[in-house]
């Protein structure tokens, strides 16, 4: 079908139209507004609108038996357009989204495990939901200050020969726990050294030194000392933090959840424990030697988003590769109309995220080689109007060496019966040049060149002089020819200005990179005096998201 030009499309075209598609059976048509919180893999959340290509973020991969486990998994690519949401409310929350959008859910029956359109979920369908993090407040910092204390923290008086002094320390196995203490402990102003400790001559340690926190100065020790003095008569969020800052230092995470402490020889330690999860409502059995936390998934999640240990292997062992089955079921309660706006989307390596707490499917964003692109026949069936500007093979490049022949006469003896402009755009216009007696009347014919010089990340094409010189032939077969340059990346301004000039394009288009790919892109004064300079010999049209180089809001 026809699709209209929105988003980062050229706004000069009004619609688009694709045979030739990605391998997405679903047409990758799916997105989320900007304001959505995705699940980072260190349990931060991010809105869509920041997540960047390479970041890290949790995912479920399917394994053998057919169970989705939780896996950390890459963000290959991101995307962004124009379109019209719907809002979902829930028991646990809301998610704005296109109709299109799959989230995994249905009915209890079916054990909320399908993938479904947002569009098709109704009232008391669930979707599943893992939940978020919570916002810490002081009374966590203080708990999880006064656990770690606990479980590894030494307060001591020391003689340095003239007088007593006041000191604190904390060996420690793990620099994320480490940074999280000396972070905290800023918070409230107590500055936090790092170092190491040496062990005695009959130390059990097979290594002479280990890492350690510590202070020597009496004004941080007797602030962390009062702030560490443990309370029965403080908040939920404080027992809360306690029993994470035990599980960080005395905990241990696996199929179960365990606190190692002696009921002999610190009985006042044990009695704190049992009090706070008893506070806290997490069922327990005392051992001999300490206390085992039932495991089950609800329980893991609510440590790990409410409690918010801070170990980075333990914090992890929460979640890693348990399965999805025993996560939340969140009860749709309404289904209202949404907006039109920016909308985003990921492509992972596990082809799914966490959105809002909820389980979301991911969009494939155009990532797939030619060879896994399909001809879709059905689209031959769509009447193509009357009067339009069609831009032809926006979501691939149709005139690619390896497209068989076949599917590019196909879509322009289609085109030619019907009165419109159309634009066609490859990498490869020498292709356009040897099929030119089979297109439509009005066209115009495109190329893209991205800079005078060559990159990496041009791949496998024909190079920028290569592709200026196969526009010259065409616009001396008196076609109206143009270039995009997009994304633009750096350059030689005479070069770059000269190559235009070979090429003869009728308009130049500029844009910049849209997905955060990091690539070499010119100054702001660079682009500006370039486009100066081109603005003698051709038109200019500047992309919205050019913009983001010129520090507009063009």
């Amino acid at each position: 079908m026809m699709r209209k030009s929105t988003g980062n499309m050229y706004d000069f075209v009004d619609y688009t139209w694709n045979v030739i598609k990605g391998k997405c059976i679903h047409d990758c048509t799916y997105c989320m507004s900007k304001e959505t919180r995705i699940l980072m893999s260190n349990f931060t959340q991010k809105t869509i609108d920041k997540v960047v290509i390479g970041d890290k973020i949790w995912g479920l991969k399917k394994s053998e038996p057919g169970f989705y486990s939780f896996q950390i998994a890459d963000v290959l690519d991101t995307s962004i357009r124009i379109a019209k949401t719907i809002k979902i409310n829930t028991t646990n929350g809301e998610i704005e989204c296109t109709t299109e959008h799959r989230l995994m859910g249905s009915t209890p029956v079916r054990n909320c495990s399908d993938w479904k359109c947002a569009g098709s979920f109704a009232p008391y369908e669930h979707i599943r939901y893992i939940g978020e993090p919570s916002v810490e407040t002081e009374e966590l910092f203080v708990g999880w200050l006064t656990g770690f204390c606990d479980g590894d923290g030494c307060f001591f008086i020391h003689n340095n020969g003239y007088k007593d002094y006041l000191g604190f320390e904390a060996v420690y196995v793990d620099d994320v726990l480490r940074q999280s203490f000396i972070d905290i402990c800023k918070n409230f102003g107590i500055d936090i050294l790092c170092g190491y400790k040496v062990n005695s001559s009959n130390s059990f340690s097979p290594h002479n030194k280990n890492k350690m926190l510590f202070s020597r100065k009496n004004e941080n020790v007797r602030k962390l000392r009062e702030l560490t003095i443990f309370s029965f008569k403080k908040s939920i969020d404080y027992y809360k933090g306690y029993i994470a800052g035990m599980i960080d230092t005395d905990g241990t995470i696996s199929n179960s959840i365990r606190i190692s402490q002696s009921h002999t020889a610190n009985k006042e330690k044990c009695e704190r424990i049992k009090f706070c999860l008893e506070k806290i409502g997490l069922r327990y059995i005392e051992e001999k030697n300490g206390f085992r936390i039932y495991g089950d998934f609800k329980t893991r999640m609510n440590i790990l988003f409410n409690l918010k240990p801070r170990h980075s292997y333990k914090s992890v062992n929460l979640i890693k590769d348990y399965t999805v089955k025993g996560s939340g079921h969140s009860e749709v309660q309404s289904i209202t109309k949404g907006r039109e706006t920016e909308v985003y989307n990921l492509h992972t390596s596990t082809e799914n995220f966490i959105a809002n707490g909820f389980i979301s499917h991911n969009c494939y964003v155009k990532m797939f080689p030619q060879k896994e692109l399909r001809f879709v026949e059905s689209e031959l069936k769509t009447n193509l109007g009357k009067d339009n500007f069609i831009f032809v093979g926006s979501s691939c490049d149709m005139f690619a060496k390896d497209i068989p022949e076949e599917w590019i006469l196909k879509v322009l003896e289609h085109c030619s019966k019907f009165d419109n402009k159309y634009l066609f755009q490859s990498k490869n216009p020498g292709r356009i040049f040897d099929l030119s007696k089979y297109l439509p009347k009005q066209v115009v014919l495109g190329t893209t060149i991205e800079s005078n010089r060559t990159y990496g990340c041009m791949g496998n094409t024909p190079s920028p002089s290569g592709r200026a010189r196969m526009l010259s032939d065409l616009k001396k077969k008196n076609y109206e020819t143009m270039i995009t340059i997009e994304p633009i990346l750096d350059f030689s301004i005479p070069d770059f200005v000269d190559l235009i000039k070979i090429a003869n394009p009728t308009w130049v288009n500029i844009g910049a990179d849209s997905k955060n790919h990091n690539l070499p892109e010119p100054s702001r004064e660079k682009v500006l005096q370039f486009i100066e300079e081109l603005s003698k010999i051709t038109e200019i049209k500047k992309k919205s998201n050019l913009g983001r180089i010129l520090n507009t809001s063009e």
